[in-house]
């Protein structure tokens, strides 16, 4: 396989979805979602995220997208909270044309996908990666599982205040912006556990990029979205 033929494919799913009141008010919620994310990652998907079933939602991104498939995670979760969802990624081929919107096609990718979307089910994960290879798929998901449930378990505060963390150099910027002092700030970056989360992700991206790399003698990171 390489690069250039391969893809990844995200499947999504919220977790005990027929339980959820006002499920109108959450599909539009999943709609709504789908289309900011195909707006701040269009460089990224090879085919449209769209809404299947009701309450799924799938994709596909370019192999060198593997910065940009946990970063959707991360949109996902944040985006969809209180709600818990649940994550199937695969690598692999296509064995047909591929589409505009990620819906009309076949092959490895959406095998490994829809796999990894049985085994998170199964095992009650958040989140569930194959085909990036042994022992690969095993280390991602587990640091995965890691770093989705660390994430779930923040306040509303402290997500504002990492959201903000990774959009400005400083944690004085952070602090003029919402209000308080860099000290608070730093509290709160220190409770969400802010500087393992990111190492723990440094080093998950770090492991997708070598089994691609692995896979297909190289690989060029893309532009970031």
């Amino acid at each position: 396989m390489n690069t250039l033929t391969c893809f990844i494919a995200i499947k999504l799913d919220l977790v005990g979805s027929r339980r959820l009141p006002n499920r109108g008010q959450t599909q539009e919620k999943l709609i709504a979602g789908v289309a900011q994310v195909n707006r701040m990652f269009t460089s990224s998907i090879a085919a449209e995220f769209i809404v299947t079933h009701g309450d799924e939602i799938q994709g596909l991104l370019f192999p060198t997208a593997y910065k940009a498939s946990f970063a959707i995670v991360e949109y996902f979760i944040d985006f969809l909270l209180p709600i818990d969802v649940r994550f199937g990624i695969g690598y692999g081929a296509l064995s047909t044309k591929l589409q505009e919107q990620a819906i009309g096609m076949d092959g490895p990718v959406w095998y490994n996908a829809q796999r990894a979307m049985v085994n998170a089910k199964k095992k009650r994960n958040t989140i569930e990666l194959i085909g990036f290879g042994k022992p690969w798929d095993e280390i991602a998901t587990a640091l995965g599982n890691l770093l989705c449930r660390l994430r779930t378990g923040w306040t509303a505060q402290q997500r504002r205040v990492v959201n903000l963390q990774e959009d400005y150099s400083t944690q004085s910027e952070v602090a003029q912006i919402l209000g308080i002092s860099d000290a608070a700030v730093s509290k709160h970056l220190s409770a969400a556990g802010w500087r393992h989360y990111e190492e723990g992700r440094e080093a998950l991206l770090l492991l997708l990029a070598q089994s691609i790399s692995g896979k297909s003698g190289g690989i060029h990171t893309p532009p970031d979205d």
